[in-house]
């Protein structure tokens, strides 16, 4: 009645239906109200979906691609530097069931965005692309490590952002068959010589 209330459908049509979706579970905790503006909520959007992820997947997906006739010419093992983030990420479904239990929406996101600093700091720390220069099989286990945390993030991504997370799985080639949360585990993790599809 006075004429403060947001379009969804204008701010879809201008931003995107994922996009709309995150920001309203990110920041507005579920039952209660919640502040917008166009600033707060371009804000949110560009540092966790276009910078902390989008570079993220783009950047390492588009050097696979370059540089390793888009497949890695490696395999899964619990030897791998950086087989932890691996197992980080197979155990933030549990912790996220708890969250979605007890309708803590906007905590599910936290902890899947703390997940992903941590993918950042491992490329930042390992920088793969120099290291490829000189030791290419090095830097494909380092990359390995990351295309498994993707297949992760775009499975338990899926009830968020859906859209985004089937362009994801759809570049890792994974099965729509195996999409599912009871394939979060090494048994379905990404093999040897899997060809990705051109990333978007």
């Amino acid at each position: 009645s006075t004429g403060n209330t947001i379009d969804p459908n204008v701010m879809i049509d201008k931003f995107g239906l994922d996009q709309f979706r995150y920001f309203l579970m990110r920041e507005i905790p579920l039952g209660n109200d919640g502040d917008f503006s166009e600033k707060a909520f371009l804000n949110r959007i560009n540092s966790d979906l276009s910078n902390n992820l989008g570079n993220l997947i783009q950047r390492v997906m588009k050097f696979i691609y370059k540089n390793y006739d888009n497949c890695l010419p490696s395999k899964i093992d619990s030897k791998l530097k950086g087989y932890n983030l691996i197992n980080d990420g197979y155990e933030l479904l549990p912790l996220i069931d708890e969250k979605i239990q007890n309708f803590e929406i906007s905590r599910c996101l936290e902890e899947i965005f703390i997940y992903i600093d941590k993918l950042n700091k491992f490329v930042d720390s390992n920088e793969p692309w120099k290291v490829f220069k000189t030791n290419p099989d090095k830097a494909a286990k380092d990359l390995l490590v990351l295309i498994e945390c993707f297949r992760i993030l775009g499975i338990i991504l899926q009830p968020f952002i859906p859209d985004a997370a089937k362009k994801l799985l759809d570049m890792l080639n994974v099965d729509e068959s195996l999409r599912m949360f009871k394939n979060l585990s090494e048994d379905f993790s990404i093999f040897n010589n899997l060809k990705i599809n051109e990333p978007i």
